[in-house]
């Protein structure tokens, strides 16, 4: 939203879409996606079932966060709406509300591998799904010193 509304010139966010109006979206690398659930309900009673999985508490990402299209994607698949009671701006909040047992969520998978590794979370192994990371700039801004940070971004994050 900050890019629409001009306060900043670029960014590179978890992002679904292939275009967006009004700006250049440039995919650098696919991300693979996990369900990251509280150690305290992996601990007590493994969700084994789907059902069992979204009956949990859910921790929700704003309606422009490149997580959010998996995690309804997750829920529509069983035929249910995603709950919107606990919401995270970053996908750190994310992580760190599940680690503290407030709730289920959509992690990037490497971010939820490293929180298992740190004792902090469990995948739950039934579900994946995908998103890009992606860099997004404004269609008629380009000057040298945002060619350089894009040029940058693409020789580091780019497949």
């Amino acid at each position: 939203q900050a890019l629409r509304r001009g306060e900043v010139d670029c960014a590179y966010v978890l992002y679904d879409g292939e275009a967006a109006d009004g700006l250049v979206v440039e995919r650098l690398r696919r991300m693979e996606l996990a369900v990251a659930v509280p150690r305290r309900f992996a601990d007590r009673e493994w969700p084994v079932s789907r059902e069992a999985l979204l009956s949990l508490p859910w921790i929700g990402t704003p309606p422009d966060c490149g997580l959010r299209p998996a995690a309804e994607r997750l829920f529509q698949s069983a035929g249910r709406e995603p709950p919107h009671s606990l919401m995270a701006e970053t996908e750190a909040a994310v992580r760190g509300m599940v680690a503290s047992g407030l709730g289920a969520a959509v992690l990037r998978k490497d971010q939820a591998q490293a929180a298992v590794d740190a004792g902090e979370l469990r995948i739950w192994p039934h579900w994946q799904d995908e998103t890009w990371l992606c860099w997004l700039q404004q269609e008629q801004a380009e000057d040298h010193a945002l060619q350089a940070l894009r040029e940058l971004v693409h020789e580091v994050w780019q497949d």
